[in-house]
């Protein structure tokens, strides 16, 4: 997750964005979204350091695209 996501702010919100760390943009942006998708479904708990909070929590899907949910 870790080289996939960077933080909640912009990575979660919009994970088709282009990133400049991304070597491919295009297969980036697909397996960002292919990730969130399924850790969304699968309610894998998440660990990032760059995450709020303690970086710890979950994924959720949201109307626009997906949040960061904090445990605790």
């Amino acid at each position: 997750m870790g080289d996939c996501i960077g933080n909640d702010h912009i990575a979660f919100a919009r994970p088709e964005w282009h990133s400049g760390s991304d070597q491919d943009p295009e297969t980036a942006a697909a397996t960002r979204l292919s990730l969130m998708d399924q850790l969304s479904h699968e309610k894998t708990r998440v660990i990032g350091y760059h995450l709020t909070g303690n970086g710890v929590g979950y994924v959720d899907k949201t109307s626009a695209g997906y949040a960061f949910v904090k445990e605790g």
